[in-house]
């Protein structure tokens, strides 16, 4: 498991407190923290919806995992909204934001092209 997994597995189970600190016998802690009404952390997966479609990659799993608990997909192309629609991922969850290596490059091109250190 990757540490993005890993990251996404822990914020969308955590549940927070309300801070208080009455300790009698009928308050106990999760009690407190399940009724505190405060909600975990929201999953942004950057890059989402890309597929190898070969499930013995423990990378592609990774992928499936954190994009079912994500709750922004910031997608950098379309076959990727495709994706996980098919998945059953809501539209209303899926933000197009186009490809940032793609963007960086184009956007730094022009100075790298007058570096001395471009070949």
């Amino acid at each position: 498991m990757n540490s993005t997994v890993a990251c996404a597995l822990v914020a969308s189970k955590i549940i927070y407190s309300n801070g208080s600190s009455t300790h009698s016998p009928n308050n106990s802690i999760s009690h407190s923290l399940i009724n505190s009404g405060k909600k975990r952390p929201l999953i942004a997966h950057v890059e989402a919806g890309l597929r190898s479609f070969d499930r013995t990659m423990p990378e592609e799993i990774n992928r499936l995992l954190t994009d079912s608990l994500s709750d922004y997909l910031f997608i950098t192309e379309e076959n990727a909204k495709e994706n996980l629609l098919r998945e059953g991922i809501s539209n209303e969850k899926i933000f197009f934001v186009g490809n940032t290596m793609i963007d960086t490059l184009l956007k730094h091109r022009e100075k790298a092209n007058h570096s001395k250190y471009f070949v």
